[in-house]
């Protein structure tokens, strides 16, 4: 029965000091591509660590505040008749990384540059647009009743009214009974 030993650098270089490269960690300790991230006024600017791999390769794709990257790290078919491979250290294949950063990113203006196996992005933050805008302005009324009517009438979008007037709109009772209840209703009640 074969049992495993564990790791143990000394042993290894003892053992394949003649036969291939004697490794001093484990190979689950190196990350397939390690990222900087610095944030600015203007947005973030990525630095990942890309060694062997194309410029054609890469992918990046950027969705609200989620950054994603990939890419394809292809190995070379150029091995010459008689050459056999002792030790394989390098990944090959599909390498990826996604993260968040803290706001939304604007997908349209981002830069991307790859030089010396490093891929630089500058994502700029989106602005931020309200949705829905509430139009404001001072109206000169009869008091409480005549704000509901403004409500109601589209003239107004806010209104100040009195506790009892905001509970008569919301219900349909008391002096705006015969109008029926107020759909959305928008108002700061006062208690006076």
């Amino acid at each position: 029965m074969n049992t495993l030993k564990p790791f143990d650098p000394v042993e290894d270089f003892f053992r394949g000091f003649f036969v291939r490269p004697v490794a001093f960690g484990k190979d689950d300790e190196v990350a397939p591509m390690r990222v900087d991230v610095r944030e600015s006024a203007e947005g973030y600017e990525v630095h990942a660590e890309m060694p062997g791999v194309r410029k054609e390769d890469i992918q990046v794709n950027v969705e609200g505040a989620l950054v994603s990257i990939s890419a394809e790290r292809r190995q070379d078919k150029d091995q010459r008749e008689g050459d056999r491979v002792i030790r394989s250290e390098r990944h090959f294949g599909r390498i990826e990384r996604s993260f968040r950063l803290g706001a939304e990113l604007d997908a349209e203006h981002t830069l991307a540059q790859f030089a010396d196996g490093v891929l630089t992005l500058k994502l700029p933050r989106k602005e931020v647009q309200p949705k829905q805008k509430i139009g404001m302005s001072a109206i000169s009324s009869a008091g409480s009743g005549e704000n509901v009517r403004l409500l109601r009438e589209g003239e107004a979008q806010f209104a100040i009214l009195q506790g009892l007037y905001g509970y008569y709109a919301a219900t349909g009772t008391g002096p705006v009974a015969a109008d029926g209840p107020q759909e959305k209703l928008r108002s700061v009640s006062m208690l006076w």
